[in-house]
């Protein structure tokens, strides 16, 4: 197993970077989806659609300073998505 101080001078693992961002960044993106209407069940939905949305193009990502706007404008995009499938849903 590799030590941390092996480690040091290695870059830095973008799907460990991604979880800590997202592990910082979650509550404010929950409470984001939670305060645009959708039921709970629907905000759970949402925010795994999120967050596998955000992974899948962490690595156009360029500025991770900025990974809390550019979290909420997938989770609109996201919460649109949602919006237009449960709109079609008869029950």
């Amino acid at each position: 197993m590799e030590s941390e101080s092996a480690r040091q001078g290695a870059p830095p693992d973008p799907h460990e970077t991604f979880i800590r961002l997202w592990t910082h960044h979650e509550p404010e993106l929950r409470a984001f989806v939670r305060s645009c209407g959708p039921s709970a069940q629907e905000v759970d939905d949402v925010m795994q659609e999120v967050s596998v949305a955000a992974l899948r193009k962490f690595s156009t990502l360029d500025d991770h300073t900025a990974f809390g706007p550019w979290a909420c404008l997938i989770a609109r995009y996201e919460l649109l998505t949602a919006r237009r499938r449960y709109a079609r849903d008869r029950l």
